[in-house]
């Protein structure tokens, strides 16, 4: 099937030099151009790209990365305010670099737009992005930086001489150097954080909860019960009962009242 699409132009006093832009979803097999008799073309000029692509990137690489903040992290997909994203404490005020290689192969004819869109999602207001330049190249993979300066004097120093404090940054140099360990130390500790709470398993527990509370009782059974309370109390001890019987009959009594 073809597709087909207009465009009118309209015509000016002088010559003038138009340029004009759309999108096919298919292949292009041909085009024309009509043109009125009075009107005159001097020349065509056809540039051709493919549709916007997506870029995904892997064996990240960077001169340095926080504990907890793998440059890994700065191209997984997440977006989140904390625990992810690409970070540098404590060598703030220094120059670093990263390093990211498309998975698949790109190809294009033609001029081509690369957009390149940077996120600061940390929410302490205290942290920013401060100059950077952004490359672009053409390089074989794999692309590295080489052997930081510091790893480099530890190397020059006789293997038996070298202290534990100067193996251990050689240790983790080469771990911070290896994208697929990198990535998997990423996924184990994404694998060790506790899974978040289910919010149907939360709902059941909360009904729970309030079917195992006592429920209140009636306003009539609570009387009965008090009256009964009352009357059990009074019966343990007679001679009260008595004696408050005794007071309410004199009381009661027309002869007995003072007012007779």
């Amino acid at each position: 099937s073809e597709e087909s699409q207009t465009i009118k132009v309209e015509r000016g006093e002088g010559r003038e030099d138009y340029r004009i832009h759309f999108t096919a979803r298919k292949e292009i097999t041909k085009i024309q151009f009509f043109s009125p008799s009075s009107s005159e073309i001097s020349s065509i000029g056809l540039f051709g790209n493919g549709l916007p692509t997506t870029l995904k990137f892997e064996n990240e690489l960077s001169t340095f990365s926080q504990s907890g903040y793998p440059v890994a992290s700065a191209v997984d997909g997440k977006l989140t305010p904390q625990a992810n994203g690409w970070a540098i404490s404590p060598q703030m005020g220094r120059n670093h670099f990263a390093s990211f290689q498309v998975k698949t192969p790109v190809s294009f004819k033609g001029p081509t737009q690369i957009r390149i869109i940077m996120k600061q999602r940390f929410q302490s207001g205290q942290h920013s992005l401060g100059r950077f330049r952004v490359s672009v190249t053409d390089a074989p993979k794999p692309i590295s930086y080489g052997i930081a300066e510091e790893l480099s004097g530890i190397f020059a120093i006789t293997k038996a001489k070298r202290s534990p404090q100067q193996k251990q940054k050689l240790a983790d140099g080469f771990k911070k150097s290896d994208p697929h360990r990198v990535r998997l130390a990423q996924v184990l500790s994404d694998a060790n954080r506790p899974l978040p709470v289910d919010s149907k398993l939360r709902g059941f527990e909360n009904s729970l909860s309030a079917a195992e509370k006592p429920l209140s009782l009636p306003p009539e059974v609570t009387r009965l019960r008090r009256a009964i309370s009352l009357s059990e109390k009074q019966l343990a001890n007679r001679r009260i009962i008595a004696a408050q019987d005794l007071a309410w009959a004199l009381i009661n009594t027309p002869s007995f009242l003072f007012n007779r």
